[in-house]
Parts: C-alpha cells; sequence; structure tokens
C-alpha cells in the first residue's frame, strides 16, 4: 500500500511541473475596450481638454486651473492659475497657428487670457462663456460666448489678439431672429473657409448661418432639423450634429441645400430611450468623433459607419475632442460628467476592424465570413486575424420589399390613406421637413389608417388595410416617424398594429402609447418580427386615447428586412426598405458583382431571396479587404467566404502584406501567433513601422515613435526561429516557445533595426601565434525559461528512478546508502 502511494506522489509531482513550465496565458480578441483608456485627472474635475501641435495634453479643472502633460498623461504640472477660485470653469484652451494659446476661464472681468511666454489678458468683459472656438486660414480667431440672454455676438482678431472686434450677426444677417445661444463656430478649411454658426434654441430662434467671400447668409431657420450644435467637416461633406432628443447626425456636400441635401448618417434609433442632445463633433487625423450628452461617443473613418466606444451612461458627459493626437497618437475626450480624460487609440483600420469584426466566425481552423453588402458601397470585411487558404467565395440573393403611401404628405392631401373618422387634414403649418404634415384637430378624436396594398390583399373587414406579403413570417419591421403635440399627455397619441391572416383579419392588436411634449418634434421608432402564421400588417394612428389632443405627424415610415438579414443576432442600421412611388414594390437581387481586394466574382441574372450562385475558389491577403458592389435591381447581395485559416494573432490588427512572406500588424496585448511560417512585424500602439525589406536571411525595418520614447516591437519568426544577430536596438530577446522576438529602442528620431539569420561560419584551423579557438556545430541557444525546464525534468527523472528503487528493494538502497557513509568515514 505503501508503494503504490508513493508511486502516485511521483506522478502527480512530474505533472505538477511539467503544467507550471508548459503555461501560458492566453490573450482575448482585440475589444473596444482594448481601444479606449480613461486617465483620472489628479487636481479637480475635467470642465475642458485640448492638445497643442506637440502632442502634449491639457485640462482644465472648475477652479480655473489648467494642467500640463508632456508625457501623454503619465504627469502633471501647474500651466495656469490666473483665474484660481471655485467655481471658475475652464471653457476653452486654444492654441492659434503661430503657438500663442487663449484661455478663458470664468474669472473676475471675464478676461480671454493670452500665453506668448508670458501671460497676459487679451481682452475682457466677455459677455457670457466662450463655447467654441476657431480659427481662419488668414489667421482671424473667432470665438462664441454661449449666453444665456439673447445673444448675437462673435468675438474675433485679426492679429493674435492684440485687438478684438465684435460681430453683431443681427446687423449682418438678412432675417435674423435674435436666439437665447450661439452654440458653434466652426471654419470649414475644406471649402475655402466657409464659417458656420448654429444657434438656438426654440422657434424662429433656430438658425443656421453661413460666411464665405460673398458675405453672411442665413440658411435656415424655424424648424428644429436645423437645430444644431455643432459641426465637421471633410473632403467631401459638412456634418452637422443636431441638439434635439432622438435626434442624428447629418451630412451634406460642402455646397449644398441644407434643407434638401441634408442624409442621415448616425440615425437617432442608434441610440437608446433618453435625451441624447449632441454635444461635440470633430475631425481628428481624418477620423470623425461625436459626443452625446448622456455619455455616448462615436467615431467613424469615412462618416457611414460609426463605431460606438462608449456606451450611454446617465452620469457621463462628454464635452470636448482635442484638435490633435497625443504624443503616444490617442484622440483625447474630456469627460466632466465621469470626471475621465479618455484616450482613444483609433484610426482608420483600427475602426473597420471593429465595425465588421462581427461579419466573421470561426469554428477551429473554419473561418466563414458572411455579410449583406449594399450596392455601390465601398466597405469591407475583416481577414486581420488570420490568412486564408483553399477559400471558396458564394454570392446569394436577398430580396428588398418597400412601399409607401405619402408618409411624408407632400402630395398636399390624404392621398395613399384610409380617414376612418375625426377631423384630420394635411397642413403647412409647421411641417418636420417638406411643406406638409398631418394634421389631428385638437378637441375631435381620429384615426387614420394605412392603405397600401394592392388590390388582391385589400381585407375591407378590418375596417382599414393591411401591408401583406405572402410568405412573409419572420421578417423584420421598422416602424418610424416624427410627431409633435401642444400638451404634455402620457397618451397623447398611439401607434396602433394589427397582425393578420387570411382567416384572422384582426387577431393581434398591439398599440405604443407615444408622448410628444414640450411642442417639440419627437422622434419615434418600434421594431418586431412577424410571427408564424401570419402574412399581413396593418397601422393606424390616433389620438383617440388622449381625447382628441392637436397632434402633428410627418415621415411616417414602414421598412422590412428579410429574415436572413436578421441572422437572430441583432438588426443592422441599414435599412432595406425605403419609399417608392408604388405602393407595392419587392425586388430580387440581378446581375450581382463582387470585388474583394481585386478579385471580381459575378453572377448573371437572377438571384432569388435565399438562392445561392455556383461556388468558386478565391485567394485572399490578410488586412481589412475593401469590398465594393454592383447590383442590377435589388440593391444588396450576401457575400459568403468559407476557408481554412493559415494561422491565427490575437489582439493584433495586420494592417497589410508589406512583401511574400512578410505582414504588419498593430498590437494590443501581448500577441500569440500559431500556425504560419511568415514574418509578422507587430508594433505597439504607440509605435509606427514606417518600412520594411526582408531578404531571404536579413529583414530591416524603421520603427517611429515620439522623441524620448522607448517604443517596443515584436516579431513573429515563424519557421526562421531565434536570429543570429541584432542590430540597431537597444535590447532585444526571444522566446523559442512562443516563437516571438522582441526589440525595445530609444527615440530621438525613427530607428532602423536589422535582423539576421544567417548560419554562423564553419571552424578554421588557428595559426600557431593565435590561440586556439574551436568553432562548435550551431546550437540554439536557451531562455532562462527553457532551462528552469530541462533542469526540472531531469531533477522530476533522477527523483522518479530513485523512488522506484526503493520501492522496488529498499534494503538493497538502505546498505548502499550506508556504505557511502562508511567509506567517507
Amino acid at each position: 500500500m505503501l508503494r503504490r502511494r508513493l508511486f502516485l506522489l511521483c506522478l502527480l509531482t512530474l505533472m505538477m511541473l511539467n503544467s507550471f513550465v508548459w503555461f501560458t496565458p492566453q490573450a482575448n480578441a482585440i475589444t473596444v475596450n482594448d481601444v479606449v483608456v480613461k486617465i483620472t485627472p489628479p487636481y479637480g474635475n475635467v470642465e475642458h481638454v485640448q492638445t497643442d501641435s506637440e502632442g502634449n495634453i491639457y485640462y482644465g479643472n472648475e477652479l480655473g486651473n489648467i494642467y500640463k502633460s508632456t508625457d501623454s498623461g503619465s504627469t502633471w504640472t501647474l500651466w495656469f492659475d490666473k483665474e484660481n477660485a471655485s467655481e471658475n470653469y475652464v471653457r476653452a484652451i486654444f492654441q492659434a497657428d503661430n503657438g500663442d494659446f487663449f484661455v478663458y476661464a470664468l474669472g473676475t472681468g471675464n478676461p480671454i487670457w493670452k500665453y506668448n511666454g508670458t501671460w497676459t489678458q487679451s481682452f475682457t468683459n466677455v459677455g457670457s462663456a466662450i463655447w467654441h472656438y476657431d480659427q481662419m486660414s488668414n489667421g482671424t480667431i473667432l470665438m462664441n460666448p454661449y449666453g444665456n440672454t439673447h445673444n448675437d455676438v462673435l468675438y474675433a482678431t485679426d492679429d493674435y489678439g492684440e485687438n478684438w472686434r465684435m460681430i453683431n450677426l443681427s446687423q449682418v444677417v438678412s432675417g435674423w431672429t435674435d436666439p437665447w445661444h450661439i452654440h458653434s463656430v466652426r471654419v470649414n478649411e475644406y471649402n475655402n473657409d466657409d464659417v458656420w454658426v448654429a444657434i438656438g434654441d426654440d422657434g424662429d430662434e433656430i438658425q443656421l448661418v453661413k460666411y464665405n467671400a460673398s458675405g453672411w447668409f442665413l440658411m435656415a431657420k424655424g424648424l428644429q432639423r436645423y437645430w444644431k450644435c455643432d459641426f465637421a467637416f471633410d473632403e467631401n461633406y459638412v456634418y452637422f450634429m443636431s441638439d434635439t432628443t432622438y435626434d442624428k447626425i447629418t451630412r451634406m456636400p460642402h455646397n449644398g441645400n441644407v434643407t434638401t441635401d441634408q442624409q442621415d448618417v448616425l440615425r437617432s434609433d442608434e441610440w437608446t430611450v433618453g435625451t441624447h442632445f449632441g454635444k461635440w463633433i470633430q475631425n481628428v487625423d481624418g477620423i470623425l468623433v461625436a459626443l452625446t450628452r448622456h455619455g455616448t461617443i462615436w467615431a467613424s473613418w469615412d462618416g457611414e459607419h460609426w463605431v460606438n466606444l462608449q456606451t450611454e451612461n446617465a452620469n457621463y458627459e462628454p464635452e470636448v475632442v482635442a484638435w490633435y493626437r497625443s504624443k503616444d497618437g490617442a484622440i483625447v475626450v474630456g469627460d466632466r460628467g465621469q470626471n475621465k480624460i479618455i484616450k482613444l487609440y483609433i484610426d482608420e483600420q483600427v475602426l473597420k476592424h471593429l465595425f465588421f469584426k462581427d461579419s466573421v466566425t470561426i469554428n477551429g481552423n473554419s473561418v466563414t465570413i458572411n455579410h449583406v453588402f449594399k450596392s455601390g458601397s465601398d466597405m469591407a470585411v475583416d481577414l486581420s486575424t488570420y490568412g486564408l487558404s483553399s477559400a471558396q467565395i458564394t454570392l446569394q440573393g436577398v430580396s428588398q420589399t418597400s412601399w409607401a403611401s405619402n408618409g411624408t404628405f407632400e402630395t398636399g392631401d390624404l392621398g395613399g390613406w384610409y380617414e376612418r373618422w375625426g377631423t384630420i387634414s394635411v397642413t403647412s403649418e409647421d411641417a418636420y421637413e417638406g411643406t406638409y404634415c398631418l394634421n389631428f384637430t385638437p378637441g375631435v378624436k381620429g384615426s387614420i389608417w394605412l392603405n397600401v396594398l394592392p388590390p388582391e390583399f385589400y381585407n375591407s373587414s378590418a375596417g382599414g388595410s393591411g401591408i401583406g406579403f405572402p410568405y412573409a413570417t419572420g421578417r423584420v419591421y421598422v416602424v418610424s416617424l416624427w410627431a409633435k403635440s401642444n400638451v404634455s399627455d402620457t397618451d397623447a397619441f398611439a401607434i396602433v398594429m394589427r397582425i393578420k391572416n387570411g382567416t384572422d383579419p384582426d387577431s393581434i392588436h398591439r398599440a405604443w402609447h407615444l408622448n410628444p411634449t414640450d411642442t417639440k418634434w419627437r422622434f419615434y421608432t418600434e421594431t418586431f418580427v412577424l410571427p408564424y402564421g401570419y402574412d399581413r400588417v396593418c397601422f393606424y394612428l390616433t389620438n383617440d386615447y388622449a381625447n382628441g389632443r392637436e397632434l402633428l405627424i410627418d415621415n411616417f415610415q414602414i421598412e422590412c428586412y428579410e429574415a436572413q438579414v436578421y441572422d437572430g443576432t441583432g438588426l443592422s442600421r441599414q435599412f432595406l426598405g425605403g419609399w417608392v412611388s408604388s405602393h407595392y414594390n419587392s425586388k430580387t437581387t440581378e446581375n450581382p458583382s463582387v470585388t474583394i481586394a481585386g478579385t471580381v466574382k459575378s453572377h448573371s441574372g437572377v438571384l432569388a431571396n435565399g438562392t445561392n450562385s455556383t461556388t468558386t475558389s478565391i485567394t485572399l491577403p490578410s488586412g481589412i479587404l475593401d469590398v465594393t458592389t454592383s447590383v442590377t435591381n435589388s440593391s444588396y447581395v450576401r457575400v459568403i467566404i468559407e476557408g481554412t485559416k493559415d494561422y491565427s494573432i490575437t489582439n493584433a490588427i495586420i494592417r497589410n502584406r508589406i512583401s511574400s512572406g512578410l505582414y504588419n500588424a498593430t498590437y494590443y496585448a501581448t500577441p500569440s501567433v500559431t500556425a504560419t511560417t511568415n514574418l509578422i512585424i507587430m508594433a505597439e500602439k504607440t509605435s509606427t513601422i514606417t518600412s520594411a525589406s526582408l531578404t531571404s536571411n536579413q529583414l530591416t525595418f524603421t520603427v517611429s515613435a515620439q522623441s524620448g520614447a522607448t517604443s517596443t516591437t515584436q516579431i513573429y519568426t515563424g519557421s526562421k526561429g531565434e536570429p543570429t544577430s541584432v542590430s540597431g536596438a537597444s535590447s532585444w530577446s526571444y522566446n523559442s516557445a512562443t516563437k516571438i522576438l522582441t526589440l525595445t529602442a530609444q527615440h530621438n528620431s525613427p530607428v532602423t533595426i536589422t535582423i539576421d539569420w544567417t548560419p554562423q561560419s564553419g571552424g578554421t584551423i588557428p595559426d600557431d601565434d593565435e590561440p586556439f579557438d574551436l568553432d562548435l556545430p550551431d546550437v540554439p541557444s536557451l531562455t532562462i525559461r527553457e532551462i528552469y525546464r530541462h533542469i526540472g525534468f531531469l531533477i522530476g527523472i533522477l527523483i522518479l528512478a530513485g523512488l522506484i528503487l526503493y520501492i522496488q528493494n529498499p534494503k538493497k538502497i538502505r546498505r548502499f546508502f550506508r556504505g557511502l557513509l562508511l567509506a567517507k568515514m
């Protein structure tokens, strides 16, 4: 019994040694948490943040003080203390193009301070807190006070603060109405220095004003769709950040018409229920960053695809986006609600990775890409975490069903609707958009039915029509509208939905009670999936629940997704429907053509919904791959790519293939690469690989980072293993278990590093006058971890052998050791 126990103990000891030696922590895939870093400031609360052209970070607090960090937020020093008092909130920190700084903090005399080596008061008696600031290419600096009373003034200086002048908008803008607030002043550097001014808050106070070489112009006023809080610009568009509840970000071409050319790029249905007034939008190094008052942070590389980097929280209030990246490459945001300086390590490739990652599923070595692409779009698929071999591509049809029945009432009548009862009319008094909207007469109950069916689906027994689609089970419907009421009432009005089938015209009845208040236009949306066995949906709008309250309705829309697009994982925000001229229109995918990284896959003819094309082989590089599509009839086609991964890499984004067998990546944690012979250069997110070249036995690359920084670069060496020599690096180490070479470099400028795998030459016979030196065959060097592993293994073997011998013949072992002791004596 004792011998058995000792034998089991030996085995357990060896197992523990083996697990200790070989265990390696596993990294997770890249997420938003990997690219968002939050810093708690050491002094006071964050009221404003800004960066300068060198990447230094500044933040101002509620005590009128501003602190500066030259090391990306690790340490802070007091930089400005001229308004040091409680509630002297810092509202502006601005660096002009000549390097001078301008600062505004609530204080005695409301001054604007200037710093060009010494602090001076550049301007005093500012009427209200400075809210936004910008500079034109001719050097003119513009600042707008927010104002809690009627305010029509912008402050301007043409000589870097030596002299200031006031621009009275009421005197230069024809049709001007005195507002409560000026929300923002911005300069469009992409379009001849156009100056945009956003003004609010209600009625005719809502105004958009633009200045160009021809003077000042009132672009629009009076409607809430013109109620904006900020602007941003890129090469093609002006972006408007709205200041209304349940609203959106819109954009239009630089010289477009704000009444007709605004397009939604981030709709309010991206935001959950709550007050999501816009706060700030900024273009930083080609990345658009948008903030809302209830905490959400959104970012986009093209203004069309948006990634949520911070979710809604009533205690959050991101306040400002800094103009320049910090020294370690981050976009900086100040959040006064949670008292954080937020650093976003994002660029186009990172955002594409986060946006498109859900299109890819991995099961073992099998990889499937499954994504619906819109015709004419320039989108992407994400192959950044692996390579594919033996890939197959298939196209699949996606039907698009859409309908319309005068949902915007722009015909000026109720055409397309069935007025069941009550006094309901179309009015041009206060449309949300366009000329007309629907009006429920005050004091009179009424309901109006949607009448959009073709004759064969009309069902008069239900008192109205229904939207009928044969075999429509599983389709996803999105209903949305804008509403406005003159009262605050819990049940001001309702959207009523009836789901039908051929034998039971009114089997399911559901009402959404909505509450438009404060005489403001509000946006509402609902989503539902058609249950099994039902093929028709009917909607009507009513103020019956509120005893005939006055009610305005505009932009009523119903849009439909095919069940396959829903996929059970969440509804895509790109609607598959849209208003068309006919009452009923069903489209199929016809003549689809898809180009992925230069490879074209096309199908001639119609692909019905869910029908696949022929499958063909395709070879794809790694990285974020651009996808362009063309479809004759429907706007959509599903692309399915299936293959076997050549390798995988966690917590890194492979940006591009530099040359055959060599890839360039950015990593966010310790990477883990498997099953590839390729070399991968992985720069941490604070440094960049600017060039690289590879020969059979030598890799040379240049890494760039901020002056004074220490960069870390990791290289997966594949089958090449440990190099024979490394030059240019401050230090280096190699892990034979992971095949990763780690290099550090000190930076005053870009550093070039050369790695050599050339085998060492053989031995030679020395001259008589030279010391003898025998060149032994190459033996792979061992890491400390490997040495410990081998020593531990040998010790374990010796212990096990001794115990086995002892168990087999304990008397002989005891006599052996007794003899050794006697011999020593």
